[in-house]
C-alpha cells in the first residue's frame, strides 16, 4: 500500500491487515471495524496512475526475492565498495505463519492495483539487470 494523507486522519500506511493476527478487528463478513479502515480499504485504482508515475521516478528498485542480486545492482548502479554485512538480514523474525495458510485466508483475492505496481517494478529491475550486464558472476566481481 502507498503512503500518502488520509482525508480522515490517517496516514494509509499506519493500515495493516495481518489477518490471522489481528482477526478481532474484523466482523463475520471480513469488514474492518476500526475507523481507518473506511480509508485504508478504498479502492486502489484512483491511485494506481499516480504510483506508476512516481515508480518511473525511481532511480533504483530492489526487489526483495532477489536481494543478493538487488544489492548488486546497487552498487553497479552508484559505485560504492561491498561489504559483506549488506547481505547478512539485520531484522531476524519468528515468524512462524504457514505461508501457505495465509494464502488460502485470502480465499482467492488477488489485488490487481499492486499486482500492476509489483510487475511494473519487477519489469524495471530485469531491465536495469540487464542494462548492467549483471549475473552471478559479474556480481561476484562486484561483491567479492
Amino acid at each position: 500500500m502507498l503512503a500518502g494523507n488520509s482525508p480522515v486522519g490517517f496516514p494509509v500506511v499506519s493500515c495493516t491487515f495481518d489477518w490471522l493476527d489481528n482477526y478481532s478487528y474484523f466482523n463475520e463478513t471480513s469488514e474492518c471495524k476500526l475507523p481507518q479502515c473506511k480509508e485504508c480499504l478504498r479502492p486502489a485504482g484512483p491511485d494506481l496512475e499516480l504510483a506508476l508515475e512516481r515508480l518511473d521516478g525511481f532511480a533504483f528498485v530492489g526487489i526483495m526475492e532477489y536481494y543478493d542480486l538487488s544489492v548488486c545492482l546497487f552498487h553497479a548502479k552508484f559505485g560504492g565498495n561491498c561489504f559483506p554485512i549488506e547481505f547478512e538480514n539485520m531484522r531476524t523474525s519468528n515468524y512462524t505463519q504457514d505461508p501457505e495458510v495465509l494464502l488460502e485466508s485470502l480465499k482467492g483475492y488477488e489485488d490487481l492495483a499492486d499486482n500492476l505496481v509489483y510487475s511494473t517494478a519487477l519489469s524495471m529491475f530485469w531491465s536495469d539487470i540487464s542494462h548492467y550486464g549483471l549475473n552471478q558472476t559479474s556480481c561476484n566481481k562486484i561483491c567479492p
